[in-house]
């Protein structure tokens, strides 16, 4: 593997450990609301989508993003509807293999982009049915943010 195996090994971990038992409405609502409230701890701003069979149940767009972000947050929400994986796994596994969407899987760049920042949510028993994702700051931070709200929601249950 390449320079990216260790990033690559724990966001696979965290893949298989940040499941769900049932995914809907209310959690979507709750999800949003700690990215929200980290944003303001944080003072920085994102785009939040999440999307349940391509469903958007939740999306807030702040002061601060602009339209750029909302069609980041897609493409990148897109890679995680294709794939099945977060967007930022793949962008890595990429890079390592020095490889591109367009040439590798025939996916144009209106449509998709390699840029961490969507996760999927994955229900127990079923598979990946949806995604969160953020867009508007550095992917590595756009992961992270995502992920330690799936993870903070889940702990709470």
């Amino acid at each position: 593997m390449g320079s990216h195996e260790a990033e690559i090994e724990k966001i696979k971990e965290q893949e298989r450990t940040l499941v769900f038992d049932r995914f809907g409405s209310e959690d979507a609502l709750r999800i949003g609301q700690i990215l929200i409230d980290k944003a303001k701890e944080t003072g920085v701003s994102y785009v939040i989508n999440i999307s349940l069979n391509r469903r958007q149940l939740f999306h807030f767009s702040p002061e601060g993003v602009s339209p750029d972000n909302d069609n980041w947050a897609r493409r990148k929400e897109n890679c995680v509807y294709h794939f099945f994986r977060s967007s930022y796994r793949l962008t890595l596994e990429l890079e390592d293999s020095n490889e591109l969407l367009f040439p590798r899987y025939g996916l144009n760049d209106a449509d998709f982009v390699t840029a961490g920042g969507s996760f999927p949510i994955t229900v127990r028993g079923v598979g990946v049915v949806g995604a969160v994702t953020i867009s508007g700051l550095p992917q590595e931070d756009d992961h992270a943010y995502v992920s330690g709200a799936i993870e903070q929601y889940l702990n709470s249950l």
